[in-house]
């Protein structure tokens, strides 16, 4: 049995840890639950849709909404002080992007997060409560898909450089080893990203690997895991894919705590391909190393907190089962709002640049 655990020191049980009510504000991130895999190879043994429930490619399972509702119920008794029970719209705003199985998730997240107050019941025997799931302004959530010609240019030639291809001659005897177990062609370690992410997929489920996966399946996860942090391995590629999410959230940061009334207190983001975005956003604190695939229904808590009139922010990561503090940039515990900005400075982007910037290929 393979274990997929990542041993981080500082690690708490998830749920033991209450957030007291000197927050002031929070935005949370996550990925969305456990999804069928986005392709399969040529000998896959579960590539039928039998083994999916007839589900199609990319969408999400029972268990990934189970995971969901979970994280929901999690982030509801993690902050039972802070957010109020029943939903309302003056507290919470949810945002997603246009993906089913984002949109899915987000739902089974907001059924664990908030349920009907005995006045809310609107149907028999069920506890339901309608939450409202907005669209993601796609120049801030989190950059992409909106086009990004400087971001593609980076992205195309970060894993062709000599160090790169020194990686792929080194680890040629596992791309000829999984290539003539698979039937699939793959000559660079960039080309294995979705082999991993299909095996995963499958060992998650329940499904028993084929038995030349266990020799190369932790090798594989640690190479997914440097494509990850090679996704944003510079700073341009950093502001790129994380700069104005994390711009509005110090901008909207600053202004609760200049005006607590600015805006709902709680605010929330689901999104697709987030596996990439909660590791650029984790790298982006300097807080990805070593780097790994981020599990599903994987999320970030970056919180507003307020003691004797000053303000200051943490951040917690949930990987599975594991929730740890993250430090931002050296920043740790109760890091100064204006700190937290400093820190995160050379990142930050205002969306009405992007488009310039992203333009920008020189």
């Amino acid at each position: 049995m393979i274990f997929l655990g990542i041993v981080i020191f500082g690690i708490f049980l998830v749920g033991t840890i209450a957030i007291q009510d000197d927050s002031v504000a929070v935005v949370e991130v996550f990925r969305h639950g456990h999804r069928t895999p986005i392709v399969f190879y040529k000998t896959d043994p579960y590539a039928d849709k039998s083994f999916w429930s007839g589900l199609d490619l990319g969408q999400l399972t029972n268990q990934g909404k189970r995971e969901m509702y979970d994280l929901g119920q999690l982030t509801a008794q993690r902050y039972r002080q802070f957010l109020p029970q029943p939903y309302d719209k003056n507290n919470f705003y949810a945002r997603c992007t246009d993906m089913d199985r984002t949109l899915m998730s987000g739902q089974c997240f907001l059924y664990g997060l908030f349920r009907s107050s005995s006045q809310q019941v609107w149907l028999k025997d069920s506890d339901w409560q309608p939450v409202p799931l907005h669209p993601a302004d796609p120049k801030v959530f989190l950059g992409f898909p909106f086009p990004c010609p400087a971001y593609d240019n980076y992205h195309a030639n970060a894993f062709k450089t000599e160090a790169f291809q020194k990686l792929d001659k080194e680890n040629k005897d596992i791309l000829e080893y999984v290539s003539k177990h698979t039937g699939d062609n793959y000559t660079t370690l960039f080309s294995t990203w979705l082999l991993y992410d299909c095996l995963r997929v499958e060992l998650e489920a329940g499904y028993k690997l084929p038995d030349w996966v266990p020799p190369v399946y932790e090798k594989l996860q640690d190479i997914i895991g440097l494509l990850y942090q090679t996704t944003t391995g510079t700073t341009q590629a950093k502001r790129l894919y994380t700069g104005t999410f994390l711009n509005y959230v110090v901008d909207y940061f600053e202004k609760m705590a200049s005006n607590s009334s600015y805006s709902q207190k709680f605010q929330v983001f689901s999104g697709h391909d987030t596996d990439t975005n909660i590791a650029a956003i984790l790298n982006s604190f300097g807080a990805f190393d070593p780097p790994y695939p981020p599990a599903f229904a994987s999320s970030i808590w970056i919180e507003l907190k307020r003691n004797k009139g000053r303000y200051y922010v943490n951040v917690w990561s949930k990987d599975g089962s594991n929730l740890r503090q993250i430090k931002v940039n050296g920043c740790a515990r109760n890091c100064p709002l204006h700190a937290f900005r400093k820190k995160l400075s050379d990142i930050l982007l205002d969306p009405d640049t992007l488009t310039q910037e992203c333009s920008d290929i020189s």
